[in-house]
C-alpha cells in the first residue's frame, strides 16, 4: 500500500526568482506572498482559495497555476486523513478540469482513491475499500491495487459465517485479481474441505504446496485430512510424518501426530472408579456389582487387559449378555456395618479405525416402514445408501446440539428440535428401522480430535453415543450424526480409532445386588458415587 500521496511537489520560490519573468501588480504580488505564508504554515486551505482567486485572475500564469495545483493537492490529503473524502475528491475533481493533462493530477486522483480505499479497508468496510480500490485502478496501473483489491476480497470472504457459495465466490475473486494470494488459496482450500468437496480442496492445498509460500505446513496438515475423508492413508500417512520430521513449529508436529493417530491403530487406557458404602449399621451378605466393561469386537477394538484393584476381598466373573455386552462381576461374601469398598478397573485397549465403502447398499431396495416423518424423508425409489444418507443429513439439519438437553422422547426431540448425542443418535436410530434395518444404540467413549469451524484439535474425551446398523456383507456398521455435526468431519459409516465401544442397546452400566444378615426386611442405604473418570490415556 502507498505510505505517501505520489505527488509532483511544485517548489514555492520566494519573491524576487519568482516574478522573474512574469509581471504582476503589487495587490497580486502581496498576495501572492500571503498565500504562500499560509503554505509554509500548513493552512492548504486558505493557500488553495488565495491561489485559485489569484489564477482565475491570471489564468495565464504557470507559476501561479503550479503553486495553486500544489496548495489544492496538500489540501485534498488533509481531507483525506480527516475521513472527508467527498471534499478531497470534489478537490481533485476540480483540478482535473483546470489541467486535464497534467499527469501528477491524474495520479493524485488515483492516489486519493487508494488512500479511501485502504481506510476503508482498516476499518473493515470491504465492500467501500473495494469501490474505491476499482476507481483508484482508473487513474493507476499498479499491481499495488490489484493486491489490495484481493485482500479486500478474502477479508470479505472470512466474514461470512453461513454461505459456503459466497465465501467461495469471493475468495475466486481475490484469486482473479492476485492469483498468487496464498491466505485465499489455503481459505479456499478449508472452505471445500469443510463443505465435503474434497477433490477441490486438494487442488488448492496443492496450489501452496507448489508455491514458496513460506508456511507450507498449514496447508500439508489439511492435505493429509483431505486424504484421510479420501480413503488414500498411505498418502496422509506421508504427509503427517513428513510434517513431524521436517516442521520446526511443536505445535504442528503434534497436530501432525494426533491425525495420524487417528488412521492407525492406537492403545487407550479407559478405567472407572467407584465408591461404595454401607451406611447402615447392619452387614452386607451376598453383596454384588455387575459393572459393564468394553468387549473384543473383530476389526475394531481389542482388549489387552482388565485391571481390577480393589480395598476389600472379593472374588471375580465376566459375564456376556444376549447382545454380545460383557460385564465383570465383582462379589462380596460380607460387607460390613460403615465400611468403605474403593474400586478401580481400568482397561487396556487397541482400537483402530474402521472406514466401511457401502457402494454395494447402491443396488439394494428399500422396504419403508408407513410413517409419517420418514415418508418426507426418503423415497421407495431410493436405494439404501442414499435412503440412509437422506436420514443421516435429515438428523443433522434439523437438530441443534445442546448438552444441556434432558433425555428426550423421539416426539419431544421432533418438537424442540435439538439435544446432545443421545437425542442424534436415538433420532437417527428411529428413522432407520422404518428402514426394516436391525440398529443398535451405542454406548462408549470418544476421544476428539476437531473444533468448530477451525477444525482445531481437541484432546477431550467423553461419553458418548452412536449408532450401529446390521447390513449384510458388512457387518455392524457406524454412523454418527453427533460428531458430524460438533466436529464438521465425515462420520457417516466411518469410525475413528477413538471409538471405544462398552455397550449395544439399553445395556445398564452398573447394576447392584444385596442382601440384609440380620433382617431381610431392612434395606440399608447404598451410597454409589461412580467416578468415572473416562480418561482415555494415549499410551506411549
Amino acid at each position: 500500500m502507498y505510505s505517501k500521496l505520489i505527488i509532483a511537489i511544485f517548489i514555492l520560490f520566494n519573491c524576487e526568482l519568482l516574478f522573474a519573468n512574469e509581471k504582476f501588480d503589487n495587490y497580486t504580488i502581496r498576495k501572492y506572498n500571503e498565500a504562500v505564508s499560509y503554505y509554509n504554515f500548513g493552512n492548504y486551505e486558505k493557500s488553495m482559495k488565495i491561489f485559485k482567486e489569484l489564477y482565475l485572475d491570471n489564468p495565464n500564469s504557470k507559476i501561479i497555476l503550479n503553486n495553486y495545483l500544489s496548495a489544492a493537492n496538500e489540501y485534498a490529503m488533509y481531507l483525506v486523513n480527516s475521513l472527508k473524502y467527498e471534499q478531497a475528491i470534489k478537490v481533485m475533481e476540480e483540478l482535473s478540469k483546470i489541467a486535464p493533462d497534467k499527469q501528477e493530477i491524474i495520479d493524485n486522483l488515483g492516489v486519493i482513491y487508494l488512500k479511501i480505499g485502504n481506510n476503508y479497508f482498516k476499518n473493515q468496510n470491504y465492500d467501500s475499500a473495494i469501490e474505491n480500490y476499482f476507481k483508484s485502478a482508473k487513474y493507476l496501473d499498479d499491481k499495488i491495487i490489484s493486491e489490495n483489491i484481493a485482500a479486500a476480497y478474502n477479508n470479505q470472504a472470512m466474514l461470512i459465517k453461513n454461505s459456503a457459495e459466497k465465501k467461495i465466490e469471493l475468495y475466486k475473486l481475490s484469486l482473479k485479481y492476485e492469483p498468487s494470494n496464498f491466505e485465499a488459496l489455503y481459505n479456499l482450500g478449508l472452505v471445500y474441505l469443510n463443505e465435503k468437496m474434497y477433490n477441490e480442496a486438494l487442488k488448492y492445498f496443492d496450489e501452496i504446496l507448489k508455491s514458496d509460500w513460506q508456511d507450507k505446513n498449514k496447508a500439508k496438515l489439511y492435505k493429509g485430512i483431505v486424504n484421510i475423508e479420501l480413503k488414500n492413508y498411505d498418502e496422509a500417512k506421508k504427509i503427517f510424518l513428513d510434517v513431524i520430521n521436517n516442521s520446526k513449529d511443536r505445535e504442528e508436529r503434534e497436530k501432525a501426530q494426533n491425525y495420524l493417530n487417528m488412521i492407525i491403530p492406537q492403545k487407550y487406557n479407559l478405567s472407572y472408579n467407584f465408591t461404595i458404602k454401607n451406611n447402615s449399621a447392619y452387614n452386607l451378605n451376598d453383596f454384588s456389582l455387575k459393572i459393564n466393561i468394553p468387549n473384543d469386537y473383530s476389526n475394531r477394538q481389542k482388549i489387552i487387559d482388565c485391571r481390577i484393584d480393589c480395598n476389600y476381598p472379593f472374588n471375580k466373573d465376566f459375564i456376556v449378555d444376549a447382545d454380545n455386552n460383557k460385564f465383570v462381576k465383582l462379589q462380596f461374601d460380607n460387607v460390613r456395618a460403615y465400611q468403605k469398598i474403593n474400586i478401580k478397573i481400568e482397561n487396556i485397549i487397541e482400537a483402530q479405525p474402521k472406514f466401511w465403502n457401502l457402494e454395494k447398499l447402491k443396488n439394494r431396495k428399500i422396504n419403508i416402514v408407513e410413517n409419517n416423518v420418514i415418508g418426507s424423508i426418503v423415497s421407495k425409489n431410493d436405494n439404501l445408501l442414499d435412503a440412509l444418507k437422506k436420514i443421516y443429513n435429515y438428523v443433522l439439519n434439523l437438530l441443534e446440539y445442546d448438552i444441556n438437553t434432558e433425555e428426550l422422547t423421539i416426539p419431544e426431540i421432533l418438537e424442540k428440535k435439538r439435544g446432545k448425542c443421545v437425542e442424534y443418535t436415538k433420532l437417527f436410530s428411529y428413522l432407520a428401522k422404518k428402514l426394516n434395518l436391525k440398529v443398535y444404540e451405542v454406548s462408549g467413549e470418544i476421544y476428539q480430535y476437531f473444533d468448530d469451524d477451525n477444525l482445531v484439535l481437541r484432546l477431550d474425551d467423553v461419553g458418548h453415543s452412536w449408532a450401529e446398523i446390521w447390513l449384510d456383507d458388512y457387518g455392524y456398521v457406524a454412523f454418527d450424526p453427533t460428531f458430524e455435526d460438533t466436529g464438521r468431519r465425515n462420520y457417516f459409516a466411518n469410525l475413528r480409532n477413538a471409538h471405544i465401544i462398552t455397550s449395544y442397546g439399553k445395556t445398564s452400566f452398573l447394576e447392584i445386588n444385596y442382601k440384609v444378615v440380620y433382617d431381610d426386611i431392612f434395606k440399608p442405604i447404598i451410597d454409589v458415587n461412580i467416578d468415572k473418570q473416562k480418561k482415555l490415556e494415549l499410551l506411549k
